[in-house]
């Protein structure tokens, strides 16, 4: 961090705290605190800032999510459930991730889904939702998902990979090579798709030469 960066940094900190000790029962000061410790990932300190929020006033909305995703960063995740089932609806893809973290996947897709009625385009329910298809070795739902999420962001690699882990299971490797060679477009250095390629390449080769019919040589038994 450069010397500018840092007196800017104690600048913003100082205007941030002198707002929640000239005004203590301010909960809008206390908000900002948080979002403004939030955006510097000091998670307990903002967490904190969030609960003095809605001591003051239980109907703050930023500040209810604001602490739901700080007791998440904090590995309190049922806590963070509790928070996010408080907030209602802007609160739902909180639950979805807390109830996935939690390994509870019915529910967690279930709210996802919900999530999805109203955003339909959220990338990252989607991606979240491949996720738990994997965990679950639904392969249905992963294909189902994983076509949803290409058709809004073509180039996204959870998607082609989502797409490749389907084929492969299936046994379509033409399809799982193609899959990860776009993978391997968007991302040279993934692994997973590296290995995934060359196993569709194998079995590839294998169908090939196992459908060759055998050479014979003249004179030769």
């Amino acid at each position: 961090m450069t010397e500018a960066m840092k007196n800017e940094w104690t600048e913003e900190a100082l205007a941030h705290f002198s707002q929640v000790i000239a005004r203590p029962e301010n909960a809008a000061a206390h908000l900002n605190l948080g979002i403004w410790l939030e955006g510097r990932e000091h998670w307990d300190q903002a967490a904190q800032s969030f609960g003095r929020a809605l001591a003051l006033n239980p109907e703050i909305e930023a500040a209810q999510i604001g602490l739901g995703m700080c007791l998440l960063k904090l590995d309190r995740v049922e806590q963070s459930l509790e928070v996010f089932k408080r907030s209602g609806g802007p609160g739902l893809f909180g639950q979805a991730v807390a109830l996935q973290l939690l390994g509870r996947f019915d529910e967690a897709a279930s709210a996802y889904e919900s999530w999805l009625e109203s955003k339909p385009n959220s990338e990252e329910a989607l991606a979240n939702l491949i996720a738990i298809s994997a965990d679950t070795h639904d392969l249905e739902h992963m294909r189902e998902y994983s076509q949803r999420l290409l058709s809004i962001a073509p180039q996204s690699p959870v998607a082609l990979q989502g797409l490749a882990t389907v084929a492969l299971e299936r046994r379509d490797n033409h399809a799982a090579a193609r899959y990860c060679d776009r993978i391997l477009e968007l991302a040279p250095d993934c692994l997973e798709g590296w290995h995934n390629l060359r196993i569709a390449l194998d079995r590839i080769v294998s169908a090939f030469m196992a459908s060759k019919p055998a050479v014979s040589i003249p004179g030769v038994k």
